[in-house]
């Protein structure tokens, strides 16, 4: 039987890259991002359930202001993002309530390819 396997965490030598995505979010009130968080949590169990490519998924707030939150997804690849993550059934329902929202959401992101200097656990 095949198993895939997923690299080594702590091995700088690897030859790999992580692919990290961080998008932040800024709502115009506490009860929008509640709103989103609602439609956010259902796909954070989805991919920390089904998607072993998937090495963090993690709403973070912002320590000085409760309407600012970071969406923070750090995959084994890019090509784990694009290919399991963003064609799942859960993404695409989030993708569909996202668009749907009442509101409007002021929304930065960025994504990255990790160097392998220094560490992540």
């Amino acid at each position: 039987m095949a198993t895939s396997r997923l690299p080594d965490m702590r091995d700088t030598s690897a030859a790999w890259q992580a692919f990290v995505l961080a998008v932040n979010l800024r709502f115009q009130n506490e009860l929008q991002k509640l709103h989103f968080l609602a439609i956010w949590q259902p796909l954070a169990e989805y991919v920390k359930a089904a998607e072993p490519v998937a090495l963090a998924f993690e709403v973070l707030q912002a320590d000085n202001d409760p309407c600012n939150i970071m969406v923070y997804e750090r995959y084994v690849s890019r090509e784990a993002y694009e290919g399991t993550h963003r064609t799942s059934p859960a993404f695409l329902h989030f993708k569909t309530a996202m668009a749907a929202l009442p509101f409007k959401v002021e929304l930065v992101g960025q994504s990255f390819l990790e160097t392998n200097i220094g560490f992540m656990l």
